[in-house]
């Protein structure tokens, strides 16, 4: 089965164990990574991300924001998770 997470986005599914409630097969992150290389937009490490491999902070990136390197306004997301973008320089 698939389910929407996007306009024109789609993604295979797998049954949680925890609770029988259909969910993506992959991590929303990495499937929003893909869908924008797809796209021709190319994915940077976040400031966060930066910084917490730097080890200036001890706050795990939680993976919902994404750098770009080019302005978007796609929409991707599931139920209550959406995916962020934050402009990095090239």
């Amino acid at each position: 089965m698939l389910i929407k997470i996007g306009y024109g986005l789609y993604a295979k599914t797998k049954v949680s164990t925890l609770t029988g409630v259909r969910l993506p097969a992959a991590p929303l992150p990495s499937l929003a990574k893909d869908a924008l290389k797809r796209l021709g937009v190319k994915v940077g490490p976040t400031r966060a991300e930066l910084d917490y491999q730097a080890g200036r902070s001890n706050q795990v990136p939680t993976g919902r924001l994404i750098g770009v390197k080019k302005r978007i306004s796609r929409k991707i997301g599931f139920k209550e998770v959406t995916i962020y973008y934050e402009l990095v320089p090239r």
